[in-house]
This record gives structure tokens, C-alpha cells and sequence, in this order.
């Protein structure tokens, strides 16, 4: 009987009209994700209007979306794991739709609160199964490019939201979740027809699986299945790896390394977490800008968004993820204190902004890219989820920083400068966790 690498099939696959559409799909997905999880924070002060409420009591409706993200992130990645990557990003999808329009139903802050609770539990699924499929489906070579492609969607809805403010004097705050919840309803139903289920995870649990055969027909029509065949993982099903569950993330002296990823995305993603929401609230609070005259300009930002999310996964392929996020986290605490103390609009202004935009997403594309390569398969969904789980606590703690920063009246520069400066320990922990993956001998795994 002959024997077919699944692994080593997909790693050996050229890129195809197959992987363009899966990725190009599941862009859409991550595009409408990002929109939704910081169109909020463009808008928090329209809303808090409209509650007659003052802009830091939309503390605690940040604090619940991003407890319900830190939620969501830990058990959708159990459940990814155990239930596949396609099931639970379809679920994902259509119930966070459905519950962020259900906040066009609350009539105070705390039921919107609430609202935002629930959609957070099922957009904590997105970012993380979305990932773990398109490692999953990547041409080993690829890998990192088409994962920093994929967050040029997420990068791109999460800027995109800062266009809402725009919309806001004609429709009112409400058509940013009209947007928002329409959008993944439409979406869901084309994710149906077009994505599959990731390969590697149905060898990993049925080599007998269907799907397999269909799936891998349509990537290499040459594929001959007329005779007796058999799927089999490669080696990655071996050792260590054969132990599924999360206890994989910390055997084999695997802690040190999980620990610092789980370090660097509790600083990141908190950071990008209080930045996304309250970047507005700071500049019209603090620094007397308006929504709209921040929305005119963001298109700076734009730029350097989709440049930092289009680029990093070459970078990252020709220098090493360990260098170039240090690289981009002193860019990002540099380019984020930049724009609170030089003049609104001025050119340095415009250069610290379009930096800020780069390595904001660049720096998480890369993050996210070194953890879905430092765990197998079997684990890879935890491996995403926990660390974003991580991330989301810090993200839980960060509205309290923004409202003490607003209710004190800091000056716009030292509000974030103070919100900046912790980037500047991710690029120590990298030369940290450089040493730790050389000695674990981690590779970027299937």
C-alpha cells in the first residue's frame, strides 16, 4: 500500500488558485474581525454622547468586550483543536454577527456592556483558528508570507474602522454595527462553499476522512488515488507530539519558550488593545481634535497599516521573526509617544503616525506568525489561543490605565508615551527567546 505524506505534500505544493481563494476568503473574514473589535473605540465618544455619559464611563464597555475576547480565545482554541478549524470559525462568525447587532437593541451603557461580553466570546475565535488554518494550508516556504497576508485583512478592517466617525454625523454611532453585523452574516455563508477544513488536522485525527482526498485532488490535480493509498502526518505525529492536549505547551522544557511568547503578547496586544480603543477619546479629550478631523488624517495610518501587515512576512522569512519584531517594537513606542508630542497634523506628526500604523500591525502579524511556527498540529489552536488569551487580560486591565489617564487630565504626550513604553521590553524578551528556541531546536513545524 503506498503512503502519502500529508505534511510533506502541502509543504511541496506550489501556490495555486487554491490557497488565493482559501486565503483571499478568510481575509474577508479577518477584515470584518478586525472592523469590529476596534470600530468601537473610533466611535466611543458618539456613543457616550448618545448615553449622555461621559467618555471614560466606556470603560467598562471596553473592559467587557475584552474579558469576553479573553474567554473566547481560551476556549475556542480548545474547541478548535477538538472540533476543527472550519466549524469553529463558521460558528464564530455568524454569532458574533448576530450578537453585534443585538447592541443596536440596549439603551444604556451597561447593556451594552453586556452585548459586547457575548460578541467578544465568539470574535476571540477568529484571529486564532484563522491563523492556525492558513499555516495549515501554507507551502512551507510561504508560510510567513501568507500569514502576514492574512493579517493585511484584519490590519486593514481594524483601520478601516476609524473611517466610521465619518458616518457617524449622517447615521449616527449605530452604523458601525449595522456594518458590523451585517458583514460576517454575508461572509459566513460564503466561508461555507469555499474554505475547507484544514488537512493537517483531519490526517491528525482521521486519515480516513473523505475530505482529505477531496480536498488534496483539488489542490494537486496530478495526485493519483487509483490505488491502494494511505494519508499518514509525517513525523510531526511522533515523540513529543504524539502527547495531544495543552500539556504539550510546557513538556520538554517547552514552558520557557511558551512563557515568553506568552510575555510578549501580553504587552503587545495590550498595547495595540488601549491604543485601538481610545486613541480618539485621547486626541479629542486630551488634545482638542475632533473625530472627524482624526478620521481625515488617518489615512496615514492606513498606509502604514497595510504596508506593515504586506511586508513583515518577507522580512521575517529573509531576517528571523526574533529580530525583526525587536526591530518593530522600539519603532512602535517610538512612532505611538511621537504622535502625542509633536504638533496635530504637521508632517513629523504624519511620520510618526504612518510608523505607529507599520509596526503596530507588522509587529503582531510577526508575533502571531512566531507562535503558530513554535507548536505542532496537535496544539497549535491552544498555542494561538492561550497566548491571545494572554493578551486579552492585558487588554482587560488597559481601559482602567485610559480612564485614569482622561479623569487625571495627562497631557496628550505623556498619556502616550506612558501607553508606548512598555513595547520597548518586547525586544528584550526576543534576545531572550532567540537563545531559548535555538536550544529547543524549534523550527517553523507544520
Amino acid at each position: 500500500m503506498r503512503t502519502i505524506d500529508v505534511h510533506q505534500l502541502l509543504d511541496e505544493q506550489k501556490i495555486s488558485r487554491v490557497h488565493v481563494t482559501i486565503l483571499a476568503t478568510t481575509m474577508l473574514l479577518m477584515f470584518i474581525d478586525g472592523f469590529d473589535v476596534y470600530m468601537l473605540g473610533r466611535i466611543a465618544p458618539a456613543i457616550a454622547r448618545a448615553y449622555h455619559q461621559t467618555p471614560d464611563q466606556m470603560a467598562k464597555v471596553f473592559v467587557a468586550q475584552q474579558t469576553g475576547l479573553s474567554i473566547g480565545a481560551f476556549f475556542m482554541s480548545i474547541a478548535t483543536d477538538r472540533f476543527g478549524r472550519k466549524r469553529v470559525m463558521m460558528i464564530s462568525c455568524f454569532m458574533f454577527g448576530l450578537l453585534t447587532l443585538c447592541a443596536l437593541l440596549t439603551s444604556t451603557l451597561w447593556q451594552l456592556a453586556f452585548t459586547r461580553f457575548l460578541d467578544g466570546l465568539f470574535l476571540g475565535g477568529v484571529v486564532l483558528t484563522s491563523s492556525a488554518l492558513t499555516i495549515e494550508i501554507s507551502p512551507k516556504r510561504w508560510r510567513a508570507t501568507m500569514l502576514s497576508l492574512l493579517y493585511v485583512g484584519y490590519s486593514l478592517g481594524n483601520a478601516s474602522g476609524a473611517l466610521v466617525p465619518l458616518l457617524v454625523a449622517k447615521h449616527g454611532w449605530q452604523i458601525g454595527f449595522w456594518i458590523g453585523g451585517l458583514a460576517p452574516l454575508v461572509i459566513g455563508c460564503l466561508f461555507v462553499f469555499v474554505v475547507p477544513e484544514s488537512p493537517r488536522f483531519l490526517v491528525g485525527r482521521n486519515p480516513d476522512d473523505p475530505r482529505l482526498a477531496r480536498f488534496l485532488t483539488r489542490l494537486d490535480p496530478g495526485l493519483d488515488l487509483s490505488a491502494q493509498y494511505q494519508f499518514v502526518a509525517g513525523p510531526e505525529t511522533k515523540g513529543p507530539a504524539a502527547k495531544r492536549g495543552p500539556i504539550l505547551l510546557f513538556a520538554d522544557q517547552r514552558w520557557r519558550m511558551t512563557f515568553l511568547l506568552w510575555m510578549t503578547t501580553f504587552i503587545s496586544m495590550g498595547t495595540i488593545a488601549v491604543n485601538g480603543a481610545w486613541q480618539v477619546t485621547f486626541f479629542e479629550q486630551l488634545g482638542g481634535v475632533s473625530m472627524a478631523r482624526f478620521a481625515a488624517i488617518s489615512p496615514i495610518m492606513f498606509a502604514g497599516t497595510f504596508l506593515g501587515t504586506l511586508t513583515i512576512g518577507p522580512l521575517t522569512d529573509r531576517f528571523g521573526a526574533t529580530r525583526v519584531i525587536s526591530i518593530v517594537s522600539v519603532g512602535l513606542a517610538i512612532g505611538m509617544a511621537a504622535t502625542g508630542n509633536v504638533a496635530f497634523g504637521t508632517l513629523p506628526f504624519m511620520i510618526a503616525l504612518f510608523v505607529q500604523g507599520y509596526c503596530t500591525s507588522g509587529g503582531q502579524a510577526a508575533i502571531n506568525a512566531l507562535v503558530g511556527q513554535s507548536y505542532p498540529t496537535a496544539v497549535r489552536g491552544v498555542g494561538f489561543g492561550w497566548a491571545g488569551t494572554v493578551g486579552r487580560i492585558s487588554g482587560i486591565m488597559t481601559p482602567y490605565v485610559a480612564s485614569f489617564a482622561l479623569t487625571a487630565h495627562l497631557p496628550l504626550g505623556t498619556a502616550l508615551t506612558m501607553i508606548a513604553a512598555p513595547s520597548l521590553l518586547i525586544a528584550v524578551i526576543m534576545q531572550f527567546l532567540a537563545r531559548v528556541r535555538r536550544k529547543l531546536g524549534v523550527e517553523a513545524m507544520a
